[in-house]
């Protein structure tokens, strides 16, 4: 397997023989520079010459995994100690868990107030027609997130007027109303 390295140079020392397993961040050989990167790198940094080379293993994060999965219709904060209180099958649990929804808002109409996976549907159904606003499911405005953009270039931050600083305290009505006009 060939195994980038961040540096040319020569290899000093190998760590590992061929057909040995290795796991992630074990070292692998001791590169030294050429004079010509040498020079290069010492320019750029003032760190030590003599690097490490790693192997990393690429497995798929959380975030691609569920990138190239469904969706879940309906994202709602779940409470794990509810959760876990409910009453309910392990099947109509993992279903729940799928779809995002969180048992403790589902009404349970079968035997002694279980929760059935018709339950569970009619809850999705439920917040799939409701309404839709900008704000959050606890009534709150949707945090956006802080952009850093000193790195784009000098900045420069100027005080909001005061109608500004209430107009930022409530979403637009872009947000709230149906963009085609439907009043449903």
């Amino acid at each position: 397997m060939d195994v980038p390295a961040p540096l040319k140079g020569t290899i000093q020392e190998m760590f590992v023989k061929t057909g040995q397993k290795i796991s992630k961040g074990q070292k692998i050989a001791l590169i030294l520079p050429d004079s010509e990167t040498a020079k290069q790198t010492a320019q750029k940094t003032d760190t030590n010459v003599e690097s490490s080379v790693t192997e990393t293993l690429k497995k798929p994060s959380s975030e691609e995994r569920t990138s190239t999965g469904r969706r879940p219709p309906v994202a709602e904060p779940i409470d794990h100690q509810q959760f876990l209180k409910a009453h309910a099958s392990p099947s109509v649990r993992k279903f729940a868990r799928e779809l995002g929804v969180d048992l403790s808002r589902v009404n349970g109409s079968g035997r002694k107030g279980r929760i059935t996976h018709e339950d569970v549907q009619g809850h999705v159904k439920e917040r799939l027609c409701a309404p839709s606003t900008a704000q959050g499911l606890d009534g709150t405005v949707p945090q956006i997130p802080e952009i850093d953009f000193s790195q784009f270039g000098e900045i420069e931050i100027n005080p909001l007027s005061r109608i500004r600083k209430k107009r930022c305290r409530t979403p637009p009505s872009s947000l709230v109303e149906p963009a085609d006009g439907d009043q449903s």
